[in-house]
């Protein structure tokens, strides 16, 4: 590692909605951390109890929104808030004087790490990363897909420059060299992913696949005394639906009509529910937080919300997935895991869906999962467990090779290298 005699100081500033986004972000802070340089963490008061464990540095940073909601979405691309966020980032970054700036989708810092000519670090998936990509298969013959994927690259593309120019609508406030193309090209994007996962078609970007990256803080968390009982059954699911935006009664309703049908039930209801919200069952084990990768390994399947990081954390300790997607993320991956055969996806591709991406509507997608019928969930679920053996043979195939233990340290090393 180039320089790595001097002690360096990476700024993290990510976006706090979402437990996946923080996680990954931190898990490359304590390998900085590790490495022997300091690593500080940013990130809103009301998230700091979730990563007590962690020996990085956390300081404090305004939150983008006051409370977990898909609604985060509108304020990436609100100038005015943009600004808001911006002024104090450049103050935190004035005050500790960091060697670069590492973000996680706060659009804010892309800002904040121009203007203080700092090396700046955009932690996306390939969806995320501002060129095109290929688009996984909606579920139609191969070759419709074909002629419909141009137009879908089109509407992907018009909904990321939304936020592209907002970002550099403020940017040119302080400075009008800062156009969204030297903003967005001097970055170096660090993609938690296999290259050959779902591929960035833009040429002209740093990008940096350095493959799944899991934090093993959750690890250390006190887990229910009947954790240790959860074994592997051919009906055991893990049912957990990240921290934004599914509905609570679908949720439950989920859990108690998987119950019905003679599951064994492991739920991790983070923001969504409260615990006291489920009814009582022998099967049915509720609690805030666990460990996803060590509960994914006991487990027969999972039923999630299509986050990336949940679904690759399930596939790569063996279990496969029923998606119930709520954002075009989260539709991206769980497409692309079901091309792959490690995921059936429940999702209704009709009109409103090519309507809510052409008018970026993040909430209507969510107003669609919320009408998600549990019934059809038991069914994906059934397709899934009858074909096992098909689905761990699609599962053996992409995980072959990859070592997400190494991850975060690649990852580390890369910004390391660059400052």
């Amino acid at each position: 590692m180039k320089h790595s005699h001097i002690k360096k100081t990476i700024l993290f500033i990510v976006v706090e909605v979402g437990i996946a986004h923080i996680t990954r972000s931190l898990a490359i802070a304590e390998a900085v951390h590790l490495l022997g340089h300091r690593a500080i963490f940013a990130l809103p008061k009301r998230k700091h109890s979730l990563i007590s464990t962690t020996p990085v540095e956390i300081i404090d940073i305004p939150p983008i929104i006051l409370r977990d909601s898909i609604k985060v979405v509108n304020a990436l691309k609100d100038p005015k808030k943009i600004k808001i966020l911006l002024d104090e980032e450049l103050r935190i970054i004035k005050q500790h004087r960091p060697d670069a700036v590492v973000c996680d989708y706060r659009m804010s810092a892309v800002i904040a790490g121009a203007l203080s000519n700092l090396p700046t670090f955009f932690i996306a998936n390939s969806g995320g990363v501002p060129s095109s990509c290929s688009l996984p298969n909606i579920g139609v013959p191969r070759v419709l897909h074909n002629f419909v994927a141009p137009f879908l690259q089109i509407l992907v593309w018009r909904v990321k420059m939304r936020f592209i120019k907002s970002v550099e609508q403020v940017a040119q406030e302080y400075d009008k060299k800062w156009t969204h193309q030297k903003l967005f090209e001097r970055m170096t994007y660090i993609i938690p992913e296999t290259e050959d996962y779902m591929v960035p078609l833009g040429k002209h970007l740093d990008n940096r696949f350095v493959g799944p990256i899991l934090w093993k803080g959750f690890d250390h968390i006190r887990v229910p005394s009947w954790f240790r009982m959860i074994r592997k059954t051919g009906k055991t699911i893990y049912v957990t639906m990240g921290g934004t935006g599914f509905d609570k009664q679908i949720f439950i309703r989920l859990c108690e009509l998987l119950i019905k049908r003679g599951y064994i039930v492991v739920v991790s209801c983070s923001t969504i529910a409260h615990i006291d919200d489920f009814p009582k069952y022998k099967n049915l084990f509720v609690t805030d937080y666990l460990p996803g990768f060590e509960i994914c390994k006991i487990v027969d399947a999972v039923i999630c919300h299509g986050g990336y990081g949940t679904m690759v954390q399930a596939v790569l300790a063996g279990a496969p997935v029923v998606a119930i997607p709520f954002n075009p993320d989260q539709i991206l991956h769980s497409l692309r895991f079901q091309e792959l055969g490690l995921c059936k996806v429940v999702l209704p591709i009709d009109i409103t869906f090519f309507i809510n991406l052409i008018v970026g509507d993040w909430e209507g997608f969510e107003r669609v999962a919320k009408r998600t019928d549990p019934e059809k969930v038991m069914a994906a679920l059934t397709t899934l467990l009858d074909n096992t053996d098909v689905y761990k043979k699609s599962i053996q195939r992409f995980t072959k090779g990859i070592n997400y233990t190494t991850s975060p340290k690649k990852a580390a090393t890369v910004i390391l290298d660059s400052v």
